[in-house]
């Protein structure tokens, strides 16, 4: 199992985490399921094809609920857009249906609740629906609307419109996630809730270092700890832009001189001063590669 996949695991297996996600998802941040109810069960939902090749089935976190009613409830994660998903989470069910009948431990059925949590870049453009799956062209409408359809619940994490439905640190790893493209952007929004970034839970700061993609903060956590033991985000941020700002100004300086001796430029040595002096890294190493770029910033700037 990948690091990230580890690290997405242990994040949501928290109880409190588990049910926030839920009831945020489900219910706008109404308390449908409570923390203290839900235990981890297998999450091998492997079934057999009559005794014969096995199918093998793994949910990343698996929930037993038992208050006054019973669920079981699956989660997903996944990083990148699959079409299979519709199926693979209808073959989930179906094994876990399965082997309730199996064990006869229920009169009945418990019912079971997959969920799929989506932290990719792109837009989830797979189907969510098993007959977007289907080729029914030309199928009679009388035999079509008696097809069974099955229906799955993705959570688009970047996209996610209102995070205060959470009502735990999901609410912020959340939010750091959606804006973990812009450098910028993210230092504001880390600022603005220190309160919570300034002693971040270890297994929520390796979440989001290995969702983001950052691994300079992975190499920061011991440097970062707090006395009550968790991850001074704040502190690991600022030092991890430090670092970056010093490495993209010394790469835009390289590179500077490689295009004054290669196209008589070197008046961009006089532009990454003026940008340096406000801060602007990504401005820099865009101009370094882009030739277009680099000569709007000469007009803007006065240099042509």
């Amino acid at each position: 199992m990948h690091e990230k996949d580890i690290a997405e695991k242990i994040y949501l297996s928290d109880p409190e985490r588990f049910a926030d996600l839920h009831n945020g998802v489900y219910g706008a941040g109404k308390s449908l399921l409570d923390p203290r109810n839900l235990r981890p069960i297998d999450s091998d939902v492997s079934g057999l094809d009559e005794g014969k090749a096995g199918i093998q089935r793994r949910k990343d976190i698996n929930m037993m609920y038992e208050g006054k009613s019973y669920g079981i409830f699956g989660i997903e994660n996944q990083s990148a857009v699959d079409h299979t998903m519709v199926v693979r989470n209808l073959q989930y069910g179906c094994m876990t249906y399965g082997r309730q009948l199996k064990e006869g431990s229920f009169k009945t059925l418990i019912p079971c609740i997959h969920t799929v949590v989506y932290y990719g870049q792109r837009r989830w453009t797979a189907p969510i629906r098993l007959k977007e799956m289907m080729q029914t062209e030309g199928l009679p409408a009388e035999l079509e609307k008696v097809i069974c359809d099955y229906e799955i619940t993705v959570v688009d994490v970047r996209r996610l419109p209102d995070l205060s439905v959470f009502k735990t640190d999901v609410r912020y790893v959340f939010g750091f996630i959606q804006n973990d493209r812009n450098k910028q952007t993210l230092k504001t929004y880390v600022q603005e809730n220190e309160t919570v970034f300034r002693n971040l839970r270890e297994d929520a700061y390796d979440m989001l270092c290995v969702v983001s993609h950052i691994e300079e903060l992975i190499k920061l956590k011991e440097k970062i700890r707090t006395e009550r033991g968790g991850c001074d985000m704040c502190r690991g941020m600022q030092e991890w832009l430090e670092e970056r700002y010093e490495a993209g100004v010394e790469a835009g300086m390289d590179a500077g001189k490689k295009i004054g001796i290669n196209q008589g430029e070197a008046k961009f040595s006089q532009l990454v001063q003026k940008l340096a002096a406000e801060n602007g890294l990504d401005k820099i190493l865009h101009a370094a590669e882009n030739k277009d770029y680099r000569m709007q910033l000469y007009q803007d700037y006065g240099l042509m």
